[in-house]
C-alpha cells in the first residue's frame, strides 16, 4: 500500500510539472546562472576542487613567484653590498648568476632551491679560468599570514622579514667545509633585520605583493582558486 501511495504522488507531481510551459523552465535555468555565480563569488574560499593544483595557471604562478624571489634576493644583495658582486675569502660571487627553482609550500612552510657560481679571485682576469664552484642549496621560511592592520580597502599582512633555514644540497656544495658554506650563505643573504632577532641566521625580506602571491599559490595547491584565478 505504501508503494502504491508513493507512485500515485509521483504521477500527480509529474502531471503538474507537465503542465508548466517549456519557456518557464528556460527562464528559471537562465536565472540560476547569475544566482550561482553570485553565491560562488561571495564564498570566502570558493569551491574546492582537487585538480586545480595540476592546472597550467599554478605552473605560471610558480614561475612568477620564483622570479620574484630571485629579484628580491638580487635587490637586497646590491643594496647591502653596493654592487652586484662581492668578494669573501678567496672567492667572488656575482649575484646576477643566481638561479632559483623548485618552489614548494607544505603547510605553513615555503621551500625553494637555489644555486650560485663562485669564481676564484685569482682567476678573475684569467683568459682561461677554471670552472666555477657551484653552490647548490635549499632554503625554507615560514609563511605567516596574519592580519596586523586594516584600512577601508585592504588588509595589511606581516611579518615581511623571514628567517631562512638553508641546507646545502648534494654535490660540491655539500662537501664544502662549514665555514665556507656559512660564508656563501651570508654573502647571498646579507640582510640584517631591525625588527626580528635572527641570531646569526640569514633573512629574506619580502614585499606585500610577493606575500600575497605566495598565499594565493598556497590556496591553489590546497584545491582552492586564488583571488587572481577567480577573475579569469
Amino acid at each position: 500500500m505504501a508503494n502504491a501511495g508513493r507512485k500515485g504522488r509521483l504521477l500527480l507531481i509529474s502531471r503538474i510539472l507537465g503542465t508548466v510551459p517549456s519557456l518557464a523552465y528556460a527562464i528559471v535555468y537562465l536565472l540560476c546562472i547569475p544566482t550561482f555565480a553570485l553565491v560562488y563569488h561571495n564564498l570566502p574560499s570558493h569551491f574546492y576542487h582537487s585538480t586545480i593544483k595540476y592546472e597550467q595557471i599554478l605552473n605560471k604562478d610558480e614561475e612568477e613567484i620564483l622570479d620574484q624571489i630571485r629579484k628580491t634576493v638580487i635587490a637586497t644583495f646590491v643594496e647591502v653590498h653596493g654592487h652586484d658582486y662581492q668578494d669573501f675569502d678567496k672567492w667572488t660571487i656575482r649575484i646576477e648568476s643566481l638561479e632559483v627553482w623548485s618552489l614548494r609550500i607544505e603547510g605553513n612552510q615555503v621551500r625553494f632551491s637555489f644555486s650560485v657560481p663562485m669564481e676564484l679571485q685569482e682567476d678573475r682576469f684569467n683568459d682561461h679560468p677554471f670552472p666555477s664552484e657551484l653552490f647548490n642549496a635549499q632554503a625554507d621560511f615560514p609563511l605567516i599570514y596574519t592580519p596586523i592592520a586594516s584600512s577601508e580597502d585592504q588588509i595589511y599582512y606581516g611579518t615581511f622579514e623571514k628567517i631562512l633555514t638553508v641546507r646545502a644540497l648534494t654535490g660540491s656544495s655539500a662537501s664544502m667545509d662549514a665555514a665556507l658554506r656559512t660564508g656563501v650563505i651570508k654573502t647571498v643573504f646579507p640582510f640584517e633585520s631591525e625588527w626580528i632577532s635572527s641570531q646569526g641566521k640569514p633573512i629574506i625580506s619580502l614585499q606585500q605583493p610577493l606575500l600575497d602571491h605566495l598565499f594565493d599559490y598556497s590556496k591553489g595547491l590546497n584545491g582552492f582558486p586564488s583571488s587572481c584565478e577567480c577573475c579569469i
